[in-house]
């Protein structure tokens, strides 16, 4: 199993033309491509839907993201 490649915190889950992308804010970039708090998005999820909730893992073709508190909707 990969290491994870960071947090995402505030996170959206977005669904596009059968692509799944996980927009949110990074914490503890382990490839140092961001710093803490950057808003960010993930490539395309390769984790089923269903398992994307708060405190899971999901993994991308090259990341790992764990998933913090999912943004509430205002």
């Amino acid at each position: 199993m990969k290491s994870l490649t960071g947090k995402l915190e505030n996170w959206i889950l977005v669904e596009d033309q059968g692509l799944t992308i996980v927009f949110g804010y990074i914490y503890g970039d382990q490839k140092r491509r961001f710093v803490n708090g950057v808003h960010m998005y993930t490539s395309p999820v390769h984790t089923p839907v269903s398992q994307i909730k708060e405190g899971n893992v999901i993994k991308t073709l090259n990341s790992q993201y764990l998933l913090g508190k999912k943004a509430t909707e205002n």
